[in-house]
């Protein structure tokens, strides 16, 4: 809900998630915008003050999900502009960022570690990084802020899983027999340009692919001793089918290695018809490129996957070619 956003456009796209009647939904990140903006749709960059500020945006947001959560359960991945970075971080906790992991756990609560949950909500009040099977798939959703020291535009080397995180994702991986794995993130360890922007261009640098900017230097062994693998080679060497990521605005499918990098629409998005231009200032060069706005609807079987890019349309944006809840991509993979 910032200077981009349309509340009825995100309140359609809510409205087709519900009808579809998921078992579950899961949000990738800069819902809140405490970071960035002190009150939805401002226009003015402004972070949150105070811990009621914060505490007020979780509130408003908790009113639009509530279009879905008494019949579809809601998980969360955190985003750069929810605030729970770790250069936001005070030694007495004072600062956005336990305001909004604070907030964050009060109204939309991580379930318990234990059974066919687990992750970080059974030893942490934050509960931001977690994983569960569901059917025939595991799921993983990480967070890749609370451990960093970066600033905006430093090294890409600064943004990190953390030790604890990766380890945990390591044996997530490895011990899970599912036909298929998704793993769930606002935007890739690292990214480019600063930015922490780009899909498979990414994934080539830092603590993800392991090469320094230049694209020659593989610094991984000295920025991570002891740590296995880049993340990507972690993920193709234990079967990791999809990487699902924010943070861009635009709808991107592309593949590496075996893995879809799936970037997710802006469900509310004011502009529908940039993503030519979005793909190219965050430097995306391959790949199925659309605009917002919508959502995914994906559906797991024992033998395959299919996803949906379900496109929302305003009442009055409609035309015969352009209708709420039209199917604007799909792909499928099959079980390996």
């Amino acid at each position: 809900m910032d200077e981009n956003s349309v509340v009825r456009m995100y309140q359609r796209t809510l409205a087709n998630v519900l009808e579809a009647q998921p078992d579950f939904h899961v949000d990738l990140g800069d819902t809140f915008m405490t970071e960035k903006h002190q009150a939805p749709l401002s226009l003015s960059s402004a972070p949150a003050t105070n811990s009621a500020a914060v505490e007020q945006r979780y509130v408003y947001e908790r009113g639009n999900f509530a279009t879905i959560t008494a019949d579809v359960p809601l998980f969360l991945a955190n985003g750069n502009h929810e605030g729970e970075l770790g250069w936001l971080k005070t030694t007495a906790g004072n600062d956005i960022a336990n305001w909004a992991a604070q907030a964050r756990q009060r109204y939309f609560v991580a379930p318990p570690s234990g059974g066919f949950y687990s992750g970080e909500g059974g030893n942490s009040a934050r509960g931001a990084w977690y994983a569960w099977h569901w059917g025939s798939a595991l799921f993983v959703v990480l967070d890749p802020y609370w451990y960093s020291g970066r600033t905006k535009g430093g090294d890409g080397w600064s943004m990190t899983l953390g030790a604890q995180q990766y380890a945990w994702l390591e044996a997530t991986l490895a011990g899970s027999s599912a036909p298929f794995k998704f793993v769930f993130l606002h935007s890739l360890v690292g990214g480019l340009d600063g930015q922490m922007r780009g899909g498979v261009e990414a994934a080539r640098f830092f603590e993800w692919g392991g090469y320094d900017s230049d694209n020659t230097t593989r610094s991984f062994p000295i920025k991570r001793p002891g740590w296995t693998a880049p993340i990507h080679d972690l993920f193709v060497r234990h079967g990791v089918s999809v990487v699902f990521h924010g943070h861009d605005h635009l709808y991107v499918q592309q593949e590496l290695d075996g893995i879809v990098y799936q970037e997710v629409p802006q469900p509310s998005a004011l502009n529908t018809n940039n993503a030519a231009n979005l793909a190219r200032e965050y430097h995306y060069d391959s790949g199925v490129v659309l605009s917002s706005a919508g959502h995914l609807r994906v559906t797991v079987t024992p033998n395959d996957v299919t996803a949906e890019y379900v496109r929302t349309w305003l009442p009055e944006q409609e035309t015969s070619q352009r209708r709420n809840g039209q199917i604007d991509h799909r792909w499928v993979i099959k079980r390996r």
